[in-house]
């Protein structure tokens, strides 16, 4: 399945990282918020955003909250070294978090997780019904 993905580093090897990981899918490496913000605002979507947390100007936690008033569907994971800042990720809905050293063995694991999920988002689907009467 063809998933778009973003990462938001400071450290190009970090996004480079993932992209030899996760090998088979799009994705757009980022070292500037504001870059990515302007993307997104202008109506760019992407099934999921790994962000670090401890990054120059806005932080990864604050750059999620910005990301949430444009989406609230994209799926969040922190990819960080920094474990104080996991409670604030429940506030803006992460979907993991992730240590980057355990970058090679957890990412994996949380993939299968985020593919899992995107799925399942697929395979929702409403069905309205109508019940009209002409008027005579």
């Amino acid at each position: 399945m063809d998933y778009r993905i973003v990462v938001r580093d400071d450290e190009l090897i970090f996004i480079e990282r993932i992209k030899h990981i996760l090998l088979d899918c799009e994705i757009h490496g980022f070292t500037d918020s504001g870059q990515l913000l302007r993307i997104l605002e202008g109506g760019e979507r992407y099934d999921v955003i790994f962000l670090d947390i401890a990054m120059l100007g806005l932080d990864g936690i604050g750059l999620a909250r910005e990301i949430r008033e444009t989406d609230e569907d994209v799926i969040l994971v922190f990819v960080t070294n920094r474990v104080e800042f996991m409670q604030a990720g429940y506030e803006v809905r992460a979907f993991r978090y992730l240590m980057k050293e355990q970058l090679e063995t957890g990412l994996p694991v949380i993939w299968t997780d985020i593919e899992k999920e995107l799925a399942g988002r697929k395979d929702q689907y409403f069905v309205f019904e109508f019940n009209r009467q002409s008027e005579p």
